[in-house]
């Protein structure tokens, strides 16, 4: 439930109070509207205040306080969710050639990259958002700038970058799954830090603040939906980490161009720290795998 603040009115005559004359009675309540409580909790807790009242206005509640004689409204209740997709940046020439592209290296989008989300806005349908944050790095901001070209506010926001790889950065993985360095730093847990490298605790820490300050964004500035366009290994960290359904990392793994939106409100985002995946982006791609999974089962059966 999202509390949002109105200008003080005094509705008992009509007219408007300033705002300085009842700063005093207002503090007296901050520490209750800082909570975020159930609906009939709220209900409930209102009406046994001293001078105050709630009113049922349809799905809205509405809060008046009195002072002196007179009725002002202090805001309204109401059930408000905040959206967000979550996109990976399209193809690069490091991604064609098999080679460990993270944070140090900072390539553009390939012909076949830029191709390729072009037949995705194609075929299926993005969102439309005034709201965007990318990564730093310039595969992120050309995805963005492609699939929201009309978008007022875009933001680029530097915790979205990759992990830096270090000495592994920009190398072959064909010749790094033979490098046991290689093979201790993708074990989990296993605490090594290759030369030059960001540590893993400390992307995982990153990634799942981010996230959770994007939300937070959203919620003060009352932008209802967004985009973040960032890399697969900044997805998949977030949403191991903050997302239900819960899911093993390599269970959210998305296709360049793709991702996810998510929901959350502002109990959610407070109370647990968590958001809910309800979609795969772009709309229509998610009957595009279950096409594929189905085909590759009926396969197997042959």
């Amino acid at each position: 439930f999202y509390l949002y603040f109105n200008n003080m009115l005094i509705i008992h005559k009509g007219k408007r109070l300033v705002k300085e004359k009842i700063a005093d009675v207002l503090a007296g309540f901050s520490s209750f509207l800082s909570k975020v409580l159930p609906c009939h909790q709220i209900y409930d807790t209102l009406n046994h205040i001293p001078r105050l009242s709630c009113v049922r206005n349809g799905a809205r509640m509405q809060c008046f306080l009195h002072v002196r004689g007179f009725w002002y409204e202090r805001g309204a209740f109401c059930m408000k969710t905040f959206k967000l997709h979550l996109i990976r940046h399209g193809l690069t020439a490091g991604n064609l050639d098999g080679r460990y592209i993270g944070g140090g290296t900072d390539l553009p989008l390939c012909d076949e990259g830029r191709a390729q989300l072009a037949e995705l806005q194609a075929r299926f349908t993005y969102p439309q958002v005034d709201t965007v944050f990318s990564s730093p790095l310039l595969r992120a901001v050309e995805t963005a700038n492609i699939l929201f070209p009309g978008a007022a506010h875009q933001f680029t926001v530097h915790d979205l970058r990759e992990a830096h790889f270090g000495v592994f950065e920009n190398r072959p993985v064909k010749e790094l799954v033979k490098d046991p360095d290689f093979s201790r730093w993708i074990t989990p847990g296993s605490g090594f830090t290759p030369e030059g490298a960001e540590p893993t605790a400390d992307f995982h820490r990153r990634c799942g603040e981010s996230l959770l300050k994007l939300f937070e964004y959203m919620i003060r500035m009352d932008v209802t939906e967004a985009a973040c366009v960032t890399h697969g290994g900044v997805i998949v960290s977030m949403l191991s980490q903050h997302a239900l359904p819960s899911r093993r990392p390599e269970q959210w793994m998305a296709d360049p161009g793709c991702g996810y939106t998510l929901q959350t409100d502002v109990q959610l985002w407070m109370r647990d720290r968590m958001v809910e995946a309800i979609d795969i982006v772009p709309f229509g791609y998610a009957d595009t795998l279950r096409g594929q999974a189905e085909a590759e089962e009926n396969e197997s059966y042959r």
